[in-house]
């Protein structure tokens, strides 16, 4: 409970002693982010070239029309 036995603790084992299951949750909460980024990217690209192609469906659209004016 005493933090200054905390730090003496940390400072003669090296390294912060955690029970498993705190491991075992850091883990998974880190899987969940990077699952997360990985899908919200992928997301993200596909809007983007969804929203390239419909540009470029326009512009043809748009000279289609131009082109049938002259």
């Amino acid at each position: 409970s005493d933090p200054g036995s905390l730090l003496e603790q940390m400072s003669v084992s090296g390294s912060f002693e955690c029970h498993y299951s705190i491991w075992g949750l850091l883990a998974f909460m880190t899987m969940a982010l990077i699952v997360s980024l990985v899908i919200n990217i992928s997301y993200c690209i596909a809007n983007k070239q969804k929203a390239t192609m419909m540009i470029i469906l326009k512009n043809v659209q748009f000279m289609a029309t131009s082109i049938r004016r002259f």
